[in-house]
């Protein structure tokens, strides 16, 4: 369905995904591009997705997530790259609790707020999550860890 490619930079830290669809729908995206930049900690600061559509040559960026703050604890999560999961590869060391979308073509402000509560080890068990969209807040999700 898909072909993709990873690149790295020399912290085996992940730097570049590109997917190739095999069957691109008419006006659809044939790939779609996302970068990643880190703080020095780390911890994934910004990815950016880019489009590029049948019949054209240039990537248009589609949004950017920008990961503005996290907390100092142990994140248990292993980190996803378009469905695939690349054993050793991290995005995060700590747990985001700041993210916010940021669209190029549009004057809307999604930002999602993270609170956890921790185990004794520093591990979440609790994550209560709200999304705003432009201030407004919408009903908050909580979920439960299990180790």
């Amino acid at each position: 369905m898909s072909e993709y490619q990873f690149q790295f930079d020399a912290s085996n830290r992940l730097k570049v995904l590109i997917e190739t669809i095999a069957k691109p729908a008419a006006n659809g995206a044939k790939k779609v591009k996302l970068l990643y930049s880190y703080y020095p900690n780390g911890n994934l600061w910004k990815m950016d997705t880019y489009f590029q559509i049948v019949n054209h040559n240039d990537f248009e960026l589609s949004y950017s997530r920008v990961y503005e703050a996290y907390d100092d604890k142990k994140n248990p999560e292993p980190a996803i790259f378009s469905g695939h999961f690349l054993p050793g590869i991290y995005l995060w060391f700590n747990n985001p609790t700041q993210i916010r979308d940021i669209t190029p073509n549009d004057n809307l402000d999604y930002l999602l707020r993270i609170n956890y509560t921790y185990n004794s080890a520093g591990y979440p068990i609790r994550r209560v999550q709200q999304i705003e969209i432009n201030g407004i807040p919408k009903p908050s999700i909580s979920y439960d860890y299990v180790y």
